[in-house]
């Protein structure tokens, strides 16, 4: 009973949606009311719908509007190979001969009349599509619908197919956009990605002199039961740190992840000094350290330390031998204030304004680039800021700030 209750309903359906088109075609100069389907395209295709949900709409309009018994829609796929229709799984090579008949009419075409280009009329008889309408943006197809014949069994008009090609056009265009922010996306995640990699393998470079360091000590010194636990310190510091960055490497892109603790900041910058200890001395640079007794500050030691470690070692890369860097710390009520100075080469105007903050720019023949974009980023995190004063052949001054209070920031 259940059954033959579904048959007269699904029946009924069917002389429905013939006598509308029966009437629209006999009893009105056209069949679609345009401007109403046009709207009602714009409210249905939202630009914030990914290809499926498009696809899906798409769907659901051309069987409404054009009593279409079957509609297949194929997207191009990112890799640019075949074009699939996501419900089905239904998919054909971007090669086939229905795509290069898409590519040079750019218009719906009857899939059932002969064609110069074999292949097109056995894939309609191969699916039961009737119809074919390209999805074409100025210069690339996205995506072709295919029509099934209409459940009425009369041939679609002339209307139709101007409807369908509008419909079309539409859907191309969004599917388009969806394929720029889709790829405009991945290039971020990219970027990010990259970024984040030169950080991490500009720490490790770091960690990789500050080892060297330790490794030239050991020849006049490795007798000496001092040095022995200072340099096992000094190692299993560096490698608990690699092991953290190489971690790192593996996880998602992410924002700066700080590990505060209240820290003496006078301890931070020594122990940034004392990896770079051979370089200074190899220059004989003067070093001018004035930290004063600072109040604490809540920061992470280990990332505030490769801060000082990139600031000087940049410094000491500038100067000549015998040149000379200052450090001085002071504060107020609100902030931690450390500024780094050198009497080196300095930086251009030019390059402070335009290059200097942005990755992989560098004056250093041997640089990557990433130092001093990595230490702003460590600073930001904190809740701080960096700032730089200098002229070309007149060293360069950075001012470095950190919240005594510490916000509460996203890090």
């Amino acid at each position: 009973m259940s059954s033959y209750i579904h048959f007269l309903l699904l029946y009924a359906e069917r002389l429905r949606q013939r006598a509308g088109i029966f009437i629209s075609r006999n009893f009105f100069r056209q069949r679609h009311e345009f401007r109403d389907r046009w709207m009602e395209s714009i409210d249905l295709l939202s630009p914030d719908m990914d290809s499926r949900e498009i696809s899906s709409s798409i769907s659901g309009m051309l069987a409404e509007y054009l009593g279409a018994s079957s509609v297949a829609v194929l997207v191009l796929e990112r890799a640019g190979r075949v074009y699939r229709d996501e419900s089905t799984g239904f998919e054909i090579p971007s090669a086939h001969p229905v795509v290069k008949h898409a590519r040079a009419r750019l218009k719906p075409f009857s899939m059932k009349e002969p064609s110069a280009l074999p292949g097109v009329g056995e894939l309609g008889s191969s699916i039961g599509a009737e119809l074919c309408a390209p999805m074409a943006t100025t210069n690339e197809v996205v995506g072709l619908i295919l029509l099934g014949p209409g459940v009425s069994g009369v041939p679609y008009c002339a209307d139709d197919v101007d409807l369908l090609r509008a419909l079309s056009t539409h859907a191309a265009s969004q599917i388009r956009n969806i394929m720029l922010r889709d790829q405009l996306s991945s290039a971020r995640e990219a970027e990010v990605r990259h970024r984040m990699s030169s950080f991490i393998l500009h720490d490790l470079k770091n960690l990789a002199n500050a080892l060297s360091l330790v490794s030239q000590n050991a020849r006049t010194n490795i007798t000496r039961p001092e040095f022995q636990r200072d340099a096992i310190t000094a190692i299993d510091a560096s490698v608990g740190r690699m092991k953290r960055l190489i971690e790192r490497l593996g996880d998602p892109p992410r924002a700066i992840v700080l590990d505060r603790r209240s820290t003496d900041i006078s301890d931070c910058i020594r122990r940034a000094l004392e990896k770079l200890k051979r370089e200074l001395d190899c220059k004989r640079i003067r070093l001018d350290l004035s930290t004063g007794e600072p109040p604490q500050v809540d920061i992470d030691p280990e990332a505030m330390e490769s801060v000082f470690l990139n600031i000087v070692k940049n410094a000491c890369d500038a100067l000549p031998n015998n040149g000379r860097i200052s450090i001085e710390c002071a504060f107020d009520a609100e902030s931690l204030v450390i500024t780094i100075s050198d009497n080196g080469r300095g930086i251009s105007r030019a390059f402070a304004e335009t290059c200097l903050w942005r990755p992989f720019n560098t004056t250093k023949r041997t640089g990557s680039g990433v130092g001093l974009v990595h230490s702003r980023a460590i600073l930001e995190a904190h809740g701080g800021s960096i700032e730089v004063e200098s002229s070309e052949g007149e060293g360069a001054s950075f001012t470095l700030k950190l919240p005594l209070k510490r916000e509460r920031l996203a890090c």
